[in-house]
Parts: C-alpha cells; structure tokens; sequence
C-alpha cells in the first residue's frame, strides 16, 4: 500500500497496514554509461528472462529462509536490499 497522503480516513481512526514511502517505490534514473552497459547485455537478459518463471531478469530463489545459516541468510538479505526494481521481491525466499 502505497500513500501519498498523510491524512487517515474519516472512517478509520487508525492504519495497521505497513505503509511505503514512494521513494521506495519509484524507480531511479539511470546515466548513460549504465545504459550503454545494459544495452551491450541485452542478449543475456533477454535469455535470462525467457528462463524465469514471471519473465524479469531475478528468479524466485526456492529455498526457505531458515533452511540456511544466519550468516548466509544475512548475506541474502543484504544483496537483495542493493538491488533495484523487483530484484527485493522476486529474488527472495520462498520463505521468510
């Protein structure tokens, strides 16, 4: 749920549901040397969808989150959270 007012309902006194700022949500602006970069790639992504289950560049990763040691988990996490676009949700456990 996205919001982009701060104001709550008149008929809700209050919000359970996480909220997400739209920052988090946009997509970012990318420099030229970036896309010349993605452009030469474009074979390999264009692959590399063709083989994933919804068609983007990132893959469900099939284990479950507790299945792995702390650390690792960890690590997971932590390059998931540097990715842009859909890389945070698509990437993910099948678990948490």
């Amino acid at each position: 749920m996205i919001r982009s007012s701060p104001k709550k309902s008149a008929i809700s006194r209050s919000s359970s549901a996480p909220q997400i700022t739209a920052h988090r949500c946009a997509n970012s602006l990318v420099d030229e040397e970036t896309q010349r970069r993605f452009k030469a790639t474009y074979p390999e992504i264009h692959k590399r969808c063709k083989e994933t289950t919804g068609g983007f560049i990132h893959d469900f990763d099939r284990r479950a989150a507790l299945d792995l040691p702390r650390e690792e988990r960890r690590a997971v996490y932590e390059q998931l959270w540097a990715l842009l676009g859909f890389g945070k949700w698509l990437g993910n456990f099948r678990t948490s």
